[in-house]
């Protein structure tokens, strides 16, 4: 059995563990109160060529469903991209982000984490 060396010594006392402990966790609350906002910052700087990409392979996708199944499916599929794309342009509307940005950074999401999601499901 392997004894853990405390920081205060083999008498740790009570006071000081509980003020460490709440030190530790303040940090580990501010370090996550931060995650969303570098997650939504990085999933909207999809590169470009990647949310092009994206676009040609969900059109393809979508496409051969409609080919082997119904229509209805790619039609779903399609209106499931546009709503994503449509909330993430009044998101970043409601964000004041000017008409420009907003619908840029809807296409790099919607398209671009569409890509990513079938990559996703192929491996």
């Amino acid at each position: 059995m392997v004894l853990q060396r405390w920081p205060e010594g083999p008498e740790a006392d009570p006071v000081l563990a509980r003020e460490r402990y709440d030190s530790d966790m303040r940090l580990a609350r501010e370090a996550l109160r931060e995650v969303p906002r570098d997650m939504a910052r990085d999933t909207l700087d999809v590169p470009l060529w990647f949310a092009h990409a994206g676009l040609v392979i969900a059109a393809a996708v979508l496409t051969i469903l409609g080919v082997i199944f119904r229509p209805l499916v790619p039609a779903l599929g399609a209106l499931g991209l546009g709503t994503v794309f449509a909330l993430v342009t009044v998101v970043q509307l409601i964000r004041r982000r000017g008409w420009r940005r907003a619908l840029g950074d809807a296409y790099r999401g919607t398209f671009g984490l569409a890509l990513y999601f079938v990559l996703g499901s192929l491996i």
